[in-house]
């Protein structure tokens, strides 16, 4: 009975872990930028936010972006034209 609790238990947070940890991850580099953009070009903190904001929110849209077209390239079909995903691909290896 422990076992399986424990197993259960271990499943169950590494889900949580997962779907929580993607959306947890721009928070440093947002942090990162926004103080930088404070400190160093003495911007209002609230156009620092909104620059960290917006470069993070640009870095998601990209990344998702890249993954839809090439989930389009591998189930189009023949007569489709391909989508651009190696550009995009190449935008996230820039971001």
């Amino acid at each position: 009975m422990k076992i399986q609790f424990l197993e259960s238990f271990d499943s169950t947070l590494s889900d949580v872990g997962a779907k929580i940890a993607p959306w947890l991850a721009p928070l440093p580099t947002a942090y990162l930028i926004g103080r930088a953009t404070f400190d160093h070009l003495d911007w209002p903190g609230w156009v620092a936010t909104v620059a960290a904001i917006t470069v993070e929110a640009l870095g998601l849209a990209t990344t998702t972006t890249a993954l839809e077209l090439r989930e389009w390239n591998a189930h189009k079909r023949k007569v489709d034209p391909e989508a651009p995903a190696n550009l995009a691909l190449g935008l996230v290896g820039l971001y």
